[in-house]
């Protein structure tokens, strides 16, 4: 199973995460959408280290009347769409010059401390768009 999971591509990734809260929660059983049940039930084990401060920090990217259950997912999937949307830019070779790249660092960034954050720490040892970000290129 983790092989088929490993395979599916960012696109996939990405529609698997909750972006757009219901209007009305009295709709289902659960008062929770398909991708909220799929982000309590199942993909909130893969981001063990997802914890109140990290959310504290994408807080501004989903409604504060989220049940706090679901803020994850929907944190989550803003970021992963965020990086997604990039990588389409980069590869229809669009201009990027305009894009904040120090949020979408940070994106990067949160979404590997999520999930481990040794992981996180050694992507951080390699980075080297935080030295070419300070070189400020024009």
């Amino acid at each position: 199973m983790d092989d088929k999971v490993s395979q599916l591509e960012l696109g996939s990734i990405s529609a698997l995460f909750p972006l757009v809260p219901p209007s009305d929660r009295t709709l289902n059983s659960t008062g929770r959408t398909g991708r909220e049940n799929l982000w309590c039930h199942a993909l909130a084990k893969g981001f063990p280290s997802l914890d109140e401060r990290l959310l504290v920090s994408w807080s501004g990217w989903f409604p504060a009347s989220l049940p706090a259950e679901v803020q994850g997912g929907y944190a989550i999937g803003h970021a992963v769409e965020r990086l997604r949307r990039l990588r389409d830019r980069i590869s229809h070779h669009e201009p990027i010059l305009g894009v904040n790249h120090r949020d979408r660092l940070k994106d990067v960034s949160m979404l590997a401390r999520c999930v481990d954050l040794g992981a996180a720490h050694d992507l951080r040892n390699l980075d080297r768009v935080r030295r070419t970000l300070a070189l400020r290129p024009r």
